[in-house]
């Protein structure tokens, strides 16, 4: 089967980290058997391209990730000029796809922005069916504009299969737009790349590790309150991977705690890196208020390590007893209870049962095969 990835951040040669989850699951459906092809829009926000973020010549770029071809080109969501040059836009550069590559069986939009956007506009040129998988806490904004509303409204109506990430998910999907033929698959992770360490160099520390943007919404402020509470035993150590507007305030926080000498802010690491941290690691937290999935949870499990997540969503749907802890988001004393009792209860803790039940859930196997499915189903029945 031919399958176009349609998404608005893949990994690119300057940046592989960016987007890798959807790249785990081409490679996933690429061993699968499957011809993979990926279009990536590329959007200018004015903020990018003020600070410098923003490379033309990247945006419109062709190279290859792993033998797929992948095109880049620019996006502009803009209302009035949005419509009329999105057509003209994706219809020059899947008439070039096909050109180059043949017309594509399925399109795969990742993000209804701005994935699934250009796949109905595609759709409509070509009558490719498409499939939409959403993953973003977006759909939860309150605020959402009129105009944006209606927009996600029409590409979930019409496309050919909805896909959502998780069921906290799904079901805020159908409360918004009343869309209720959902079909809930996770994210994937490569079990090949994530492996457990045999033997941790040093065992008289103990490493809690937490991996995202330093954004607010993940409570990281809740995170260092909460480790600071038992920070006096000297081996716990708590690594802060990923960077963000909150950075700063983050350090300052952890200097006014006392406990600066106790948290290591490594910023962004690419995936080799945040594989070697994660590999010496022994717990990984997320402390989020919101998630609507968990891809380092996953990838922390496929290493074996136990995870003490708070019940922000996704984490409910990826946690048991038998690979970590759940707490409550936003509660600063269960966050704190939480790294105690999983420090105290560590070796209760199976690192053979953690990476099999990880790999019978979210392995490339099992995504891959569910997705053949979807994909069999959809082009049946257009």
């Amino acid at each position: 089967m031919h399958i176009l990835i349609i998404s608005s951040i893949y990994p690119s040669e300057n940046n592989l980290s960016k987007g890798i989850f959807i790249h785990d699951q081409a490679l996933a459906l690429e061993r699968e058997g499957h011809k993979i092809g990926v279009l990536v829009s590329n959007y200018p926000h004015p903020k990018r391209v003020l600070k410098g973020n923003f490379s033309l010549r990247e945006s419109i770029k062709f190279y290859e990730i792993d033998g797929m071809p992948v095109m880049n080109f620019i996006f502009l969501p803009i209302p009035l000029i949005h419509k009329p040059f999105t057509k003209i836009i994706s219809g020059f550069y899947i008439r070039r796809y096909i050109k180059r590559y043949g017309k594509p069986d399925i399109i795969h939009a990742h993000f209804v922005w701005y994935g699934g956007i250009i796949a109905k506009i595609i759709n409509e040129i070509t009558r490719i069916p498409f499939v939409v998988t959403a993953h973003s806490s977006e759909h939860f904004r309150e605020n959402i504009s009129k105009y944006k509303y209606n927009e996600t409204k029409l590409v979930l109506k019409n496309a050919d299969q909805l896909i959502s990430v998780s069921k906290f998910l799904g079901e805020r999907l159908n409360t918004n737009y009343k869309i209720d033929q959902i079909d809930i698959m996770p994210n994937t992770v490569d079990t090949d790349i994530f492996t457990p360490l045999l033997m941790k160099i040093d065992k008289t520390k103990f490493y809690f590790t937490s991996i995202g943007r330093l954004i607010k919404s993940k409570r990281y402020d809740n995170l260092l309150i909460a480790f600071s509470s038992f920070s006096n035993l000297e081996n716990i150590y708590l690594n802060i991977i990923g960077d963000g507007p909150e950075r700063r305030n983050l350090e300052q926080l952890a200097i006014e705690l006392g406990i600066e000498e106790q948290v290591i802010f490594h910023g962004f690491l690419n995936r080799p890196k945040v594989f070697g941290v994660l590999q010496q690691s022994n717990v990984l937290v997320s402390s989020s208020d919101l998630e609507t999935f968990g891809v380092t949870l996953i990838e922390a499990l496929s290493c074996g390590i136990p995870v003490l997540a708070t019940r922000s969503g996704g984490p409910e749907e990826i946690i048991n007893k038998t690979n970590g802890i759940l707490v409550n988001n936003q509660d600063e004393h269960q966050l704190t209870e939480g790294l105690k009792k999983i420090y105290i209860d560590y070796q209760r803790f199976d690192p053979e049962k953690i990476r099999s039940e990880c790999i019978k859930k979210y392995g490339y196997d099992k995504i891959s095969n569910q997705l053949t499915k979807i994909y069999k189903k959809v082009i049946l029945n257009t």
